[in-house]
């Protein structure tokens, strides 16, 4: 179902995403991939056959949890999503991801995962979020300054997928950034 936050004292908050809520009923893994299915784990009801039948949560998994388990289900059974708002989601302070590049490692992990199950234009949606989580993080190490580390997390973007615009706008961030540094490592950054 679909949602509505609230704050602490249960006064409602406004939307937390720009994209729209779509209710994608049937087989949703295709609109799960790119996250254009969006779930909240406190509106799911699910089968405890299906549950079982596909491992429940990856304990594993620190962050993206939630959606590694989406995608099972979604290659298992088809879905019923209802457009009402039967659910409010209280928001806090610990409510988002606090380690937003632990939160990306694991996106990679769990794409990298779903693509091996998958083919065809399937799993090459799955390797453009894969390559969009590790230009991110390509992104990241720059900031952080560790150059040459951020050119070959950029290049590792653009192996799992060459359209993707945020992998090449990684490389070039980083190769100047990189280039700079090597001429003059003190001014690096600045």
């Amino acid at each position: 179902t679909y949602y509505r936050r609230i704050d602490a004292d249960g006064a409602p908050l406004p939307e937390a995403s720009s994209k729209p809520w779509i209710p994608f009923s049937g087989w949703i893994l295709d609109a799960l991939i790119p996250i254009d299915a969006i779930i909240a784990t406190s509106t799911v009801l699910v089968r405890r056959e299906l549950l079982e039948r596909v491992g429940g949560f990856d304990e594993s998994l620190r962050y993206c949890h939630d959606y590694d388990l989406w995608f099972r289900l979604a290659r298992t059974s088809q879905a019923l999503a209802l457009p009402d708002r039967l659910t409010a989601i209280r928001a806090h302070e610990n409510s988002h991801q606090a380690d937003r590049r632990a939160a990306h490692e694991a996106w990679v992990r769990v794409y990298q995962k779903l693509a091996r199950q998958l083919g065809g234009a399937s799993r090459r949606r799955c390797y453009r979020q894969v390559a969009e989580h590790i230009a991110w993080l390509a992104n990241e190490r720059r900031r952080a300054g560790a150059y040459a580390t951020s050119v070959t997390m950029a290049l590792r973007s653009i192996a799992y997928d060459t359209a993707t615009a945020a992998g090449w706008t990684a490389v070039v961030k980083a190769l100047a950034c990189w280039v700079g540094w090597r001429r003059n490592p003190l001014s690096a950054g600045q």
